[in-house]
């Protein structure tokens, strides 16, 4: 299981999803005999998993397909179409013993994880004293690879190895060290050796941060010595932030804020940006610019100076021997954590994982660097891929369809460890089939086994007896990633749609702009033209996300949740007693997110803007003959692109009416991006919006999810998270930090340094070390994962668009083990899949029906 999987909605994907409706009405019996799970007698003692000659695969035929599935590198969700069934993790979910409910079971694991920590006080940075830091997991002695090899501990060690070599920037490497609540001792630093990254020198998560802050910096900083002032470098943003305000993402921007409290030119304080301590001494003008800077305007105390300053940090030679994941023996696991853990769910959770595991004699085997240039070709085709789940991969067409077979080397066929009546499934295959005709067609067919229920099948199929509705805990979202720079670069590269038209597309940075765009679209209208069974989404986090895994308490029925709904859309003085709303939950159900009244005077407001910054120019106005090109990207081949590209472009062409962008807002429709790169065009500027994208597989840890937002796999990273500041009331202080340190830091269990904001509003001097990690309140927990959902909402980058509902029919011969919904387990899945029957007699059956199609009406 993975902590994080990007996610694009092509509804052929529901055909893969494994979570499901809260609940549903009872259903027929599919139809033949009901059967039990193949080479089963439960007469017999047990014999294992035993091969009846009959073949039962389970036929799936998505959109796209993925050209790679590298644990370590991969970045989009069609990766999991092979490592889902070809790869297994130390811990899993089951049903509990009722099939009402769900339990974490060992896969992998020989058992669960034992504290150990007392047994390496002194080493990987443990304390005496200490308590669940370290922790030691039996392996199963039975585990192989799936061509038959054996699996050990020293297997899961050298592919963490792997995931962590300086050299390969692994994409999945921060999982271990920067994202989620497991962090690894010694893993960051080892990844980062001989790298050099910009720290804090006054302090913060960074490691070494805070090494400076013992020098007095006096008058000049004279007495700083030649080596550090070498290494310190003057920092326009951090010092913007150090302060604690908020507001100003560049630099630029921060220079001519100081400029007019210190009277200082703006260009003269760009001059100084980046600059060591060094080079500014040196200079009698910056030196003087930095006295006015440090003494008229900030300082109260000598070390405040190195708020102002960064200082280089390179990262020293590590050895691995340090990183707290190692063998103790074949059989044993260890793992030390950065941040303790107690052995509760969270735990658990996170070690439902193979720590990206591979099979590293072929991993190293691929490996090449041209011209110095790292690169890996691991789990691309047939040849270049070792699993080690239920399923071994077997066929792979790119572009066309991938194969999955029975792996009779895993350790849940042998005898000690089969269930009766699970994994029936011996096959599992997807051929892409690029629309939603052919796809409905192959399904009534029996020529695929599921099918995802599009606009237009919904007059035939909604009462249908083997349909289906499903919920899951993504949200799927418009997503913009503005920068001037870039916007202007690639609006002088564009081609007008209108001949002699200048292209503009700097009006995206304006939020009043962004805003617009989502207040004048009709989400309701949106969902209806392309999902119909999804609803209005009005937050990031949807309403399948659990806050407490213990009682299954969801996250947004919380106050501080429902509030973070109503202060983004501005009703959180509307609902109470004589008020608009009587309640929170009447205000939040009034929510559809269509003003298009509202939307054209922040088209408006926007437009004023723009002329007021220069981006649309007086000459621009005279002549007419300018338009905003928003290029719109298409992740797939698809209706639900298509189809959605049509109706935003005609949304936006008809929301500027009668506003200054009227005739001037033109739309472009990307070529098709690619299930696995699509992310990448909008995080590099190179398409302007997406719809349809996502996050999902943290339905029990929202935390983490969170982090989405501020870390490795956000989709605006043109907006810096360490420098938009965040202000939070917690027991009894409002405290003041970055949104990144609270989301990708202090949630993730690491302290961070806040300030404490005085009842003026402004920043005081005294600063607050806080955490909110597993071990910490959970009140903590959900106020800062509240406050932060509602801060990234009003960025005006991210806006959430439709809830991940979806309809689908099941295959007539398929019995799912549970009909309702059952948290963490769905209906089973393709373990739990029986059917009544073979591949072969399902063909035939289907030849003897009216025009060979199956009537699923």
């Amino acid at each position: 299981m993975t902590s994080k999987l990007t996610k694009i909605l092509a509804m052929a994907l529901a055909l893969v999803m494994v979570v499901a409706v809260f609940a549903s009405c009872a259903k027929d019996p599919v139809i033949g005999d009901d059967t039990t799970a193949a080479g089963t007698n439960p007469d017999d003692g047990p014999k294992g998993y035993v091969d009846d000659g009959k073949t039962y695969s389970y036929r799936m035929g998505p959109s796209d397909l993925p050209e790679s599935w590298n644990v370590q590198t991969y970045q989009s969700n069609t990766s999991t179409y092979v490592l889902d069934y070809s790869s297994d993790a130390l811990y899993t979910f089951e049903y509990n013993d009722n099939y009402d409910g769900y339990k974490i079971v060992p896969s992998m694991a020989a058992d669960y994880p034992v504290d150990v920590t007392k047994d390496y006080v002194g080493k990987f940075g443990i304390a005496e004293g200490e308590e669940n830091k370290a922790y030691k997991i039996a392996l199963k002695t039975n585990l192989k690879f799936d061509y038959g090899e054996v699996l050990n501990a020293k297997s899961f060690v050298d592919s963490m190895k792997l995931l962590l070599n300086p050299e390969a920037a692994n994409f999945r490497a921060d999982n271990v060290y920067a994202s989620g609540n497991l962090k690894i001792y010694g893993s960051e630093e080892y990844v980062k050796q001989g790298s050099t990254t910009m720290e804090d020198c006054t302090g913060g998560a960074g490691v070494g941060s805070g090494k400076y802050t013992g020098w007095n910096f006096g008058d000049t900083g004279a007495e700083i010595p030649a080596d550090l002032a070498d290494n310190v470098f003057f920092d326009l943003l951090n010092c913007y932030v150090n302060k604690g305000w908020a507001g100003q993402s560049t630099a630029e921007d921060v220079a001519a804020l100081f400029s007019k409290y210190t009277g200082i030119a703006a260009e003269d304080l760009l001059a100084m940006d980046g600059k060591s301590l060094s080079e500014i001494r040196a200079d009698e003008a910056m030196m003087a610019n930095l006295q006015v800077l440090l003494y008229d305007f900030w300082c109260t105390d000598p070390e405040e100076p190195w708020g102002f300053f960064c200082y280089k940090n390179v990262w020293e030679a590590y050895d691995f021997a340090n990183v707290g994941f190692f063998a103790l023996d074949d059989n044993t696991l260890v793992i030390v954590l950065k941040n303790a853990m107690e052995d509760n769910f969270y735990l658990r959770y996170e070690l439902c994982t193979s720590f990206f595991l591979v099979y590293a004699p072929l991993y190293e085997q691929l490996i090449t660097k041209d011209n110095g240039v790292y690169a890996n070709t691991y789990g691309t085709s047939v040849d270049t891929y070792v699993g080690f789940g239920p399923y071994k991969l077997t066929s792979y067409t790119e572009g066309a369809e991938i194969v999955l077979e029975r792996n009779l080397n895993w350790h849940g066929y042998t005898p000690e460890e089969y269930v009766e009546g699970t994994y029936m499934t011996d096959r599992v295959t997807y051929k892409k089939v690029a629309d939603n005709a052919t796809r409905l067609e192959m399904f009534l067919k029996c020529e695929i086994d599921s099918y995802g229920l599009q606009t237009e099948d919904m007059e035939d199929y909604i009462g249908s007896e083997y349909t289906y509705f499903d919920d899951s805990e993504s949200t799927w979202y418009l997503a913009l990633n503005p920068q001037e720079a870039k916007l202007t670069e690639t609006a002088a590269a564009a081609t007008p749609l209108t001949a002699g038209n200048t292209v503009i597309k700097t009006p995206l940075c304006i939020e009043e702009f962004r805003s617009a765009l989502s207040y004048s679209l009709d989400r309701q209208s949106f969902n209806k033209t392309l999902s119909p069974t999804s609803g209005v989404a009005k937050a990031l986090l949807s309403n399948m996300i659990i806050a407490d895994p213990e009682t299954g308490m969801s996250y947004r029925s919380l106050d501080v949740a429902k509030d973070a709904i109503l202060n983004f859309w501005g009703l959180a003085d509307k609902w109470g007693e004589g008020k608009e709303y009587a309640t929170r939950d009447d205000a939040i159900d009034s929510i559809t997110g269509y003003d298009p009244e509202g939307a054209k005077v922040l088209f408006d407001k926007a437009y004023d803007k723009a002329v007021e910054l220069g981006y649309i120019t007086e000459a621009m106005i005279a002549d007419g003959k300018w338009e905003v090109q928003i290029i719109i990207g298409r992740p797939s081949e698809g209706n639900y692109y298509t189809k959605g590209y049509e109706f935003l472009s005609a949304c936006w062409t008809e929301a500027v009416k009668g506003t200054k962008f009227e005739g001037h807002l033109t739309f472009v429709q990307s070529q098709v991006l690619g299930s696995t790169s699509f992310g990448t065009y909008l995080r590099e500027g190179n398409i302007d919006l997406l719809f349809g994208v996502g996050y999902g597989g943290s339905m029990f840890d929202p935390y983490s999810m969170m982090d989405c937002f501020t870390g490795s796999l956000q989709y605006d990273p043109f907006t810096d998270k360490k420098t938009v500041m965040l202000d939070i009331a917690l027991e009894g202080k409002t405290l003041r930090a970055s949104l990144y340190d609270w989301v990708s830091e202090c949630l993730q269990g690491n302290k961070i340094t806040a300030t404490v904001v005085g009842a003026d509003g402004n920043a005081t001097s005294e600063t607050v070390e806080i955490s909110a990690g597993t071990s910490d309140p959970s009140e903590r927990r959900t106020t800062i994962l509240a406050a932060a959902e509602t801060k990234v909402m009003t960025l005006a980058n991210i806006f959430p668009i439709q809830t991940d509902a979806s309809a689908s029919l099941r295959c007539m011969r398929v019995n799912y083990k549970t009909e309702d919904y059952i948290l963490g387990m769905g209906r089973g899945g393709v373990e739990w899949y029986t059917y009544s029957m073979t591949d072969d007699e399902f063909v035939n059956y289907a030849k003897g029906q009216e025009n060979g199609v199956l009537n699923y009406k």
